[in-house]
């Protein structure tokens, strides 16, 4: 009887715990990782997710701590005469200036930021200067940034963003194509879901809980598409 070949890698989407052996270094870094003694270890308890190239470990859970370039969706809480304060459900508060949230503003409207952007509004925003110890400051200038007045807030745990995106936005795609509603999810956490269908904004959220619990589970993609596909008949009865 032949021997089994002994496996030196831990199979894609196995759940690992701090300090645990994942792969002989043969492959590059990603998150959440260190290598000692030529092999790589896991940082944090999380997913292991390995491919021919690289190695990584998403978390199971998390606090979103901003990074250079990040989307979020943050809630505007206070005003300054230069800025405004956004909570962007984070340990740091972020800010933004008015000089990246108008161009060309003229210095009458500067004094009445408040009437430009009040308290309460929800914006999408990117992460534009973030750094260790420091209060990130965001920008509205680029392509599907400013405030969203439209949509219902769904938290998530940041690091199960990633999985409810999908991969090349796969999954987050498949939400929008068959129920035709518009899907933002922030890097935060935050997601913000904008229907004209009650019944299809409700799906959406459901929908978003269920892979929040099971994103560790094999065959997600498939189950969700097969949910979505159910829901979507009785709507239309």
């Amino acid at each position: 009887m032949k021997n089994k070949k002994r496996k030196t890698e831990m199979e894609i989407r196995e759940i690992v715990t701090p300090g645990q052996k994942i792969s002989p270094r043969n492959k590059r870094m990603g998150d959440n990782v260190f290598v000692e003694e030529g092999n790589i270890y896991s940082e944090r308890m999380g997913l292991v997710e390995v491919n021919e190239k690289r190695v990584e470990v998403i978390p199971l859970s998390s606090v979103y701590i901003p990074s250079q370039g990040d989307i979020i969706v943050g809630v505007v809480q206070d005003v300054t005469p230069t800025s405004w304060v956004v909570n962007i459900f984070s340990p740091y508060t972020a800010y933004l200036p008015v000089s990246r949230a108008f161009q060309n503003l003229r210095e009458s409207e500067k004094l009445e930021l408040n009437k430009k952007i009040r308290v309460g509004e929800v914006l999408v925003a990117q992460v534009e200067i973030a750094g260790y110890g420091i209060n990130p400051i965001l920008t509205l200038i680029g392509k599907r940034l400013g405030r969203k007045r439209k949509g219902r807030l769904i938290f998530v745990n940041p690091a199960k963003v990633p999985r409810i995106i999908g991969k090349k936005g796969s999954m987050i795609n498949i939400l929008m194509k068959e129920t035709g509603c518009e899907v933002i999810i922030g890097k935060n956490g935050v997601i913000i879901v904008n229907c004209e269908d009650e019944e299809k904004e409700a799906l959406i959220h459901e929908i978003i809980r269920k892979i929040e619990r099971e994103s560790h589970t094999k065959g997600l993609t498939n189950r969700v598409e097969k949910l979505l596909d159910e829901k979507l008949r009785k709507c239309k009865k």
